[in-house]
């Protein structure tokens, strides 16, 4: 493992959202769909996230190569979005040691969970080996399905 895995600061914030285009660029062009949320979101709009959730990047040699952000609603829910890795730098584990560390971070919640598109093998089968499950299925952009993992 050479690679970091901190606490992202406001001034990381822009190669989050480079990273986050990046990786979310084959999910638009396999759905045929550009105006995904993770491709129109602005800087400032991330910026104003961070603010509420925590926020999660991983590094090597000082390049942002991956995020997840999450918070923790009332109900003790750990909502978790926007596990990105570059492409570049994905199927190396990378995405599996984000989601541990936000779930260590947030380790007092009853549950976690997480939105994927409902055709998304990959990311199904990824947050499956966690521990996730599908419990939900719901119509945004694209036809999606809920995730949900509950703390042993």
């Amino acid at each position: 493992m050479n690679y970091q895995i901190e606490l992202a600061e406001e001034n990381d914030m822009e190669d989050i959202l480079e990273v986050q285009k990046k990786a979310f660029m084959s999910e638009a062009e396999r759905l045929q769909n550009s105006d995904l949320a993770p491709l129109t979101q602005s800087l400032e709009n991330l910026q104003q996230e961070a603010l509420k959730k925590t926020v999660l990047k991983c590094s090597r040699n000082g390049q942002v190569i991956g995020s997840v952000r999450a918070g923790a609603d009332e109900e003790g829910i750990c909502h978790i979005g926007r596990l990105v890795v570059l492409p570049s730098e994905s199927n190396q584990g990378i995405g599996q040691q984000l989601m541990t560390q936000i779930e260590a971070i947030f380790k007092d919640c009853l549950a976690y969970e997480i939105f994927t598109a409902a055709d998304s093998s990959r990311t199904i089968h990824l947050y499956g080996k966690l521990g996730y499950r599908i419990t939900d299925h719901v119509t945004m952009d694209v036809e999606m399905v809920i995730m949900r993992k509950t703390r042993p």
